[in-house]
């Protein structure tokens, strides 16, 4: 570290004092702080597996003039503490937690170090949000002119990022010629994240030389196995070819507008719009209906204008996350055409049902679930898990198709807006501090909540003390764990505190290995996850929703106010762009 990001890091330590046979970290626990001894003995002991007496391995004390530390890899990451410190005598600690650590070291902004992350070809696939979580375990290191940072034949799993500086690049065979330089934004050691394979070459620094690194270890704590990362990359490209479907689907849309289908029936209403079902040509579609005077009353055109940009940019097709086909307009009216049979919205079926089983559950929150890391996939935050935004079709099967609130976040910068039901906010969205994917999963642990409990656990029922503001502090004040006797299963218990972690990077969903965690979680464990990507399940409900009977669709308002907010609207197909 330099001198100046030494100085911050003493003025960021707490003093911290500690009293005799006072315990300061304990084997199992989650670990955030770093300690240096300033004074007192302390007793590293580690309790073995089959539960017998714990054994001692190590003293820390500060005699020989040393000043020994512990729990340095609390700096890297939240992983469980190997040991347990208890103190022999009473004595003093230095204190610092890995936030405050990282804000310090990450010295370049987000945004920058994100684009250059994108720029290497083997991280190309990565999601912003998973491109946020590798800049968060990136550590900065620095080197005097040369110095080698790389040693040809040397065995590592290290990568660099160059923030300031430059290296050249050589190798054993011809130590003076200089294979080629790189400076500011390039980076080396990229194939270290695939392979732990001797060093190829050499890397000289030039200059005084600043890097970011992240070894193979920390990047998979993270983000699981690169290799892991780049199949489902491959398996997202085949799923992209059949999307050709819905383009030829498209293409047999061409030229109609909305009086060229055949009305069956309004199944959703909730303004400004409404979802009606209807037929062209011996097929049936659902259209999503916006009406103009409605958008402009309520002041949605900026939303609107947005879930346009979503839709046309959603070039995949998904099981839970369906495209539109095409766009058309009229004067009163916008609509989307979508190759799906929408029943009813989620708030629907759950009012009729009451509280759902388990397995009713999560069959549902598998549908999210998998919806939501597609369009993770593709740096779209949805953020509108919500019962009256989610629909369900004919089959039974949940639909992600509401995009109002949804952002694209490639730019790396994280949202701060607030959107959507103030008791489904995330407690990062509360705050006001940025937020990224993360917050789809809490809004699907409150959903869970919901369904399985029919009650909310930030609503008291007393319309007072259900203010926004009321709501934002039980938020801001929960704490990861504490949903405990709900009369759900142990598992389920488990599974809904891993959603509902207040702490955005320790969330179910984005932590380890991300989303396969949730596929991979106990109480997931009989869940077909491949039968319910080719919906080949039966839908819980399947049977109720299939008998709906949608009551006359009633799309007569008229819109007389001046249309150049929605200028951009025309007749036009998506999926064949």
């Amino acid at each position: 570290m330099n001198d100046q990001q030494r100085r911050k890091i003493f003025d960021v330590m707490k003093r911290v004092p500690v009293k005799k046979d006072e315990v300061v970290i304990r084997q199992g626990d989650q670990g955030d702080w770093f300690y240096v001894v300033d004074s007192g003995e302390y007793s590293v002991t580690i309790t073995p597996p089959d539960g017998g007496a714990p054994i001692e391995i190590l003293k820390y004390t500060t005699g020989g003039g040393t000043n020994p530390c512990f729990g340095e890899l609390a700096l890297m990451y939240s992983k469980p503490r190997a040991a347990t410190v208890t103190s022999t005598t009473d004595g003093m600690l230095w204190a610092m937690d890995r936030r405050s650590f990282r804000s310090i070291l990450m010295k370049s902004s987000t945004s920058n170090t994100i684009k250059t992350l994108r720029s290497v070809e083997v991280l190309k696939s990565l999601s912003v949000g998973q491109l946020q979580r590798l800049a968060d375990v990136l550590t900065e290191v620095t080197f005097k002119e040369g110095d080698y940072v790389v040693t040809q034949g040397q065995v590592d799993s290290t990568f660099y990022i160059i923030s300031d500086g430059s290296v050249k690049v050589s190798k054993k065979e011809a130590p003076s010629e200089t294979l080629m330089e790189l400076s500011k934004g390039q980076y080396f050691g990229e194939r270290a994240l695939l392979k732990h394979e001797p060093r190829a070459a050499n890397v000289i620094a030039t200059t005084k030389l600043k890097c970011f690194y992240v070894s193979k270890d920390s990047f998979e704590e993270v983000l699981g196995p690169l290799q892991a990362i780049i199949d489902d990359d491959r398996i997202a490209r085949e799923k992209q070819a059949a999307s050709k479907q819905l383009q030829l689907e498209a293409e047999g849309l061409t030229g109609v507008d909305f009086g060229s289908f055949t009305l069956i029936g309004q199944t959703v209403l909730n303004d400004p719009t409404a979802m009606v079902l209807v037929s062209f040509k011996g097929k049936e579609y659902t259209v999503k209906a916006l009406s103009k005077a409605k958008v402009e009353a309520m002041s949605l055109q900026s939303r609107v204008l947005n879930e346009r940009a979503i839709l046309a940019g959603l070039s995949q097709t998904h099981n839970f996350v369906p495209q539109a086909l095409v766009s058309l307009t009229d004067t009163s009216y916008i609509y989307w055409v979508f190759k799906v049979t929408i029943a009813c919205a989620l708030s629907e079926l759950m009012e009729k049902a009451g509280a759902l089983k388990e397995n009713e559950a999560k069959f549902y929150i598998a549908c999210v679930a998998s919806g939501l890391q597609h369009l993770h996939q593709l740096d779209i935050i949805y953020r509108n898990v919500y019962p009256e935004a989610l629909v369900v079709t004919t089959e039974g099967y949940l639909q992600l198709m509401d995009m109002s609130f949804a952002v694209k976040t490639d730019s790396g910068d994280k949202p701060r807006d607030y959107c959507g039901a103030a008791h489904y906010l995330s407690p990062e969205q509360v705050s006001g501090q940025g937020h990224d994917q993360s917050v789809d999963y809490w809004a699907c642990g409150i959903l869970m909540y919901e369904m399985m409990l029919e009650s909310n656990p930030w609503l008291t029922g007393d319309a007072a003390k259900d203010s926004e503001l009321g709501i934002y502090a039980r938020i801001s004040a929960h704490k990861g764990g504490s949903l405990m006797d709900t009369g759900l299963s142990e598992k389920a218990e488990i599974f809904l505190n891993g959603l509902l972690e207040p702490a955005a990077d320790q969330r179910l969903g984005v932590r380890g290995v991300g989303p396969e965690e949730i596929r991979a979680n106990s109480w997931m464990a009989d869940m077909d996850w491949y039968a319910l990507s080719n919906s080949s399940l039966t839908g819980p409900h399947a049977s109720a929703t299939k008998a709906v009977k949608p009551p006359p669709a009633s799309l007569t308002d008229k819109y007389t106010g001046d249309d150049a907010w929605c200028k951009e609207f025309k007749d036009s197909s998506f999926t064949t762009k």
